[in-house]
């Protein structure tokens, strides 16, 4: 570095733990700046225009470092738009003749640098909101499972709740937050050893999911969905209406409403707490989708947006990787003259696009009816 405060390839800060040049720059502070950066970084059109096969660096607001290479051809604007996707706040493409490359000690400079990301000694802080999440119960946990199916098998509940956990792990981690799994394991962790890991790693939210149950002896007419909160915990009640609300909006279940609960999880955690009731294992319509992968994966989804929402964070859509051989047969998808990182499809004469996408793009709110298998899109 110069005393200018520029710099130069083959030569890191004497504080860096390693650091990864290359231009331009595609995010800053979550924002794109690839033409900025471009003009500033004066680059040749052989580099930035037009589409080609890329690689670029990243950094989450966790502090997750990504490095990834593109198996499709994408301009500069649109692998900004994947990295902001994959959840980065900052970026820069790794594209160069030569000039692209990490060092982990000085080795002098030659010519100057466009655009680093440099990690620091001391200077690495975890910003993300720290989320415990709980899958309910264990594996094992007596009477926690589905009357006899029509199959001749049972699932138990924590088959639903772990799925999901795992799930919404993924989610938030790639929006920016920090992740506790307070019961990691098939075993059915103790309570207490739940809420007192969450109260010493000091989690900012807590989340536990479940699957309900009603009455005995096979299956009822009892069903939908349900969310708690501890009595009286305004920061709890609050996360439950938002959490509730992505839940109803994305499944389409019958709405049993926000509630008060003693539960031990929602009362000995020391940060606001959920415990969200996902559907009945005891009614034949809520098991099927507590039995499904998609309902799986919109319940995650739906509970990531909600944790999003409650701390102000962007919802990042995960990246969609497509076979090599289908690669050709995808679309850039444009609206209002900004491109989505995600792509359509082509096939036959049909275009294929992502509704959810598209539509929050216009500023629609997008809502799934499991039952109907309807989607309804309103201003």
């Amino acid at each position: 570095m110069l005393p200018d405060k520029s710099l130069h390839i083959g030569k890191a800060p004497s504080n860096a733990l390693w650091a990864l040049q290359g231009s331009p720059r595609l995010l800053n502070n979550g924002r794109n700046v690839v033409a900025e950066s471009i003009k500033r970084d004066q680059l040749g059109t052989d580099i930035w225009r037009g589409a080609n096969y890329r690689t670029a660096a990243g950094i989450t607001l966790a502090g997750t470092m990504l490095i990834v290479r593109t198996f499709d051809k994408l301009t500069l604007d649109e692998l900004a738009a994947l990295m902001l996707h994959m959840g980065c706040v900052g970026a820069l493409n790794a594209d160069g003749g030569g000039s692209s490359y990490m060092w982990p000690l000085e080795m002098g400079w030659g010519r100057r640098l466009g655009a680093a990301l440099v990690v620091k000694k001391g200077e690495v802080k975890f910003m993300g909101k720290l989320i415990a999440i709980c899958d309910g119960h264990g594996m094992e946990t007596p009477g926690k499972r589905t009357p006899m199916l029509p199959d001749g098998k049972v699932m138990k509940e924590n088959e639903f709740n772990r799925d999901v956990a795992k799930l919404l792990d993924v989610h938030l981690r790639r929006c920016g937050f920090r992740t506790l799994l307070v019961a990691p394991t098939d075993v059915d962790t103790p309570l207490s050893v739940r809420t007192a890991l969450a109260n010493k790693e000091k989690a900012d939210f807590y989340i536990s999911i479940h699957a309900n149950a009603y009455g005995s002896g096979g299956f009822n007419s009892v069903r939908g969905i349900e969310t708690y909160h501890y009595p009286g915990s305004t920061k709890g009640k609050a996360a439950a209406e938002i959490l509730h609300r992505h839940l109803i909006a994305g499944t389409a279940l019958p709405n049993r409403g926000v509630k008060e609960a003693n539960f031990e999880v929602l009362r000995e955690t020391t940060m606001p707490a959920v415990l969200v009731e996902a559907g009945f294992m005891t009614n034949a319509q809520d098991s099927a989708l507590l039995l499904s992968d998609a309902y799986r994966t919109e319940c995650a989804e739906e509970l990531a947006r909600g944790i999003c929402e409650l701390y102000g964070v962007a919802y990042v859509r995960p990246a969609v990787t497509e076979p090599a051989e289908t690669m050709s047969d995808l679309i850039s998808i444009r609206v209002n003259g900004k491109l989505l990182g995600l792509k359509g499809t082509l096939a036959n004469g049909v275009t294929t696009v992502p509704v959810r996408a598209v539509a929050e793009a216009l500023g629609l709110k997008v809502a799934w009816d499991g039952v109907t298998r309807t989607i309804d899109l309103e201003k």
